[in-house]
């Protein structure tokens, strides 16, 4: 691809197989970018298609879709709105919890209290989750946490990272979208993230998702599973040593800049009290 503006020329290869992928096209126009974000306000005339003049003095023989609406964006940084909701996801039961959360330095969370609950007790967490929107650079935990670390911490992850949590994260790079994996950290805020894992996409599907702790499983093992995916996190040695406590399970947010997931979890079980094995 060749683009040129004011005189300047900027070249864009295809990357290797993206032509053999293939593409169709059946329109030429304005679309917008389907993710949050400000508005722009722009102009084009003079305009060439295929080496013939448009004639742009009217607007026959161009199409509008969406073009002339209004909404309520609820997708509005920094605003959370994620909490209770009155109706489930499809298949589910009535009520679940879920929303807009955004990746932002301060906390946040929504959560039932448990516990507390350490790295010496087994935990197990499953139920039903749709994955509805995401802008880039975005993700939620779900899981156990502890709320003192989570509302005491006012820095950004990459300054200071979250402690005394077991979680499962939804989150990864742009270029990949979300990965769905486990992460802990411990009292001191050691821990382990694996580089990658099944992804969950933002197109409503209803998935089945469990988070099972085994702590005398080799020095404490996590396994998470989506669908018919299965991950195993197992605590470096030592890690369980320094401990983790946890009063909390539910969504809570990352505290580093980003955008916003839009989720809903449903038919919802955890463990909430000490079930040492």
């Amino acid at each position: 691809m060749t683009f040129l503006i004011d005189g300047t020329v900027y070249n864009q290869p295809l990357l290797p197989g993206h032509k053999q992928d293939g593409a169709e096209f059946n329109r030429f126009g304005l679309f917008n970018l389907q993710t949050t974000g400000d508005g722009m306000e722009a102009y084009f005339t003079e305009l060439v298609l295929d080496q013939q003049p448009v004639d742009l003095s009217n607007s026959a023989g161009w199409e509008g879709f969406g073009n002339k609406t209004e909404f309520r964006d609820r997708h509005l940084r920094p605003y959370h709105d994620f909490g209770w909701n009155p109706t489930g996801i499809p298949g589910g039961n009535s009520g679940s919890i879920g929303g807009v959360i955004w990746r932002d330095e301060k906390p946040a969370y929504y959560a039932s209290k448990v516990g507390p609950v350490t790295l010496d007790d087994e935990l197990v967490a499953s139920g039903k989750i749709t994955f509805d929107g995401a802008g880039s650079d975005s993700g939620v935990y779900l899981g156990w946490f502890d709320s003192q670390s989570k509302t005491n911490n006012g820095s950004s992850d990459h300054d200071q990272p979250q402690r005394n949590f077991l979680a499962i994260l939804i989150e990864g790079p742009s270029r990949i979208g979300h990965y769905f994996r486990p992460q802990y950290r411990t009292t001191t805020g050691e821990g382990e993230l694996p580089a990658d894992g099944p992804i969950i996409r933002p197109d409503h599907r209803v998935h089945k998702w469990s988070i099972h702790y085994l702590p005398r499983l080799a020095d404490g093992q996590i396994q998470v599973t989506l669908d018919e995916n299965v991950q195993t996190l197992t605590l470096k040695p030592g890690y369980r040593k320094q401990g983790a406590s946890f009063d909390r399970f539910g969504l809570f947010n990352l505290q580093v800049g980003g955008h916003f997931v839009d989720i809903a979890v449903d038919d919802l079980s955890f463990t909430r009290a000490s079930r040492e094995k």
